[in-house]
């Protein structure tokens, strides 16, 4: 399984104007307001219900990516053959601060939890 990650505040904010998709998740009974408290309590146990379920099914994997990060294409690519071009973001706001994030995570029942880390040498991205 992938679990796409980024900063809780970011998404929040971003599902409260694109097409008010906050107020459609109540509708759907996903949350009890559209406030951020309830929207936190949402995600949170959202990213538990996802890492419990694998944790209970040993023959699964979670890999968590932070889907902000610049180089989620390399390591997508490097991670499942694909070629990073394939990766991108959709709906970006110019204004967006863009941030450089350098790990991410495999978790499964028998890994428990590790994290792999790149660098970049000589223009080249390496894990």
């Amino acid at each position: 399984f992938i679990l796409g990650m980024r900063d809780f505040g970011k998404w929040y904010n971003s599902i409260r104007k694109w097409n008010d998709l906050a107020s459609r998740m109540k509708f759907c009974n996903l949350t009890t307001s559209v406030d951020r408290e309830s929207f936190e309590v949402f995600y949170c146990s959202h990213v538990d219900r996802v890492r419990k379920f694998v944790s209970d099914h040993p023959s699964h994997a979670l890999i968590e990516l932070d889907i902000e990060n610049e180089n989620a294409g390399f390591i997508m690519s490097k991670l499942f053959d694909i070629n990073q071009t394939c990766w991108g973001h959709a709906n970006q706001n110019p204004r967006k601060e863009q941030k450089n994030h350098s790990n991410f995570s495999i978790l499964s029942k028998e890994t428990s939890t590790f994290n792999l880390s790149w660098t970049s040498h000589n223009d080249q991205t390496l894990l």
